[in-house]
């Protein structure tokens, strides 16, 4: 990822810096969580490989999807700066993650301005795309709300090279029930609205893919699609 257009890569002494950053290599299955809410946090992570999502329980057993976690994103920083993570975040797919130590970000922040700021820039990251939650949620109406999840999903994937047939179809390992739970749907309102923009020949989802099948309508229907942002992104 460090090589491909869409994200910048490392000068010879912030590749040699984040190379001791790094404490371990952690596979994940399927399913499995890398950390749990309320758990002290031991590592921040940044996501290698696979799919997975941030999630938050309710006492109730209810639960809020916060976001997918594609490979070259970083999670678990508001859990290093508060001591406890909010949220837990869950393999969808089996999943690989780089585990950054936290003892080693002091120097980071001190001595690495370059690679400090992209530590800010991939938490603004999250922080932004829980206020496009907070938006679609409060104020978009469930087709709007799954348009733009579909619309911005497919930019984060196109800029991984993660989809097929001109980025209009990909992998797509989120079962219903993780895409109403993080869209704040029932799974029969869910169904209701793919059947919908299937029946309108906007966009597919069965059998473990996503296919848009006008992307025009699909931004149109959108209620937050923003111009996609080509300047290559940073990694850590």
């Amino acid at each position: 990822m460090r090589r491909a257009v869409g994200f910048q890569d490392f000068s010879d002494a912030e590749f040699g810096f984040m190379s001791e950053l790094k404490a371990e290599h952690r596979r994940v299955p399927a399913g499995a969580d890398l950390f749990q809410q309320d758990d002290a946090p031991t590592h921040v992570f940044t996501a290698f490989s696979g799919w997975a999502y941030r999630y938050r329980l309710f006492g109730d057993g209810r639960r809020q999807i916060l976001g997918v976690v594609l490979p070259g994103e970083l999670v678990g920083v508001p859990g290093a700066a508060f001591g406890r993570h909010a949220y837990a975040v869950r393999a969808a797919t089996e999943a690989e993650f780089c585990a950054l130590s936290l003892a080693r970000l002091p120097a980071l922040l001190r001595e690495q301005e370059g690679l400090s700021m992209r530590l800010l820039w991939l938490s603004s990251h999250e922080q932004r795309m829980v206020e496009r939650l907070a938006i679609s949620l409060g104020r978009c109406t469930a087709e709007e709300t799954l348009a733009a999840f579909s619309v911005d999903l497919r930019e984060r994937l196109l800029r991984r090279g993660m989809t097929e047939e001109g980025g209009l179809s990909f992998a797509f390992p989120l079962g219903q029930a993780e895409v109403a739970d993080h869209l704040g749907m029932t799974i029969v309102h869910l169904n209701r609205v793919l059947r919908k923009l299937e029946q309108q020949k906007i966009l597919v989802v069965r059998r473990g893919r996503m296919e848009i099948l006008d992307l025009d309508r699909l931004r149109k229907l959108s209620c937050l699609h923003e111009p996609a942002d080509m300047v290559p992104q940073p990694l850590l």
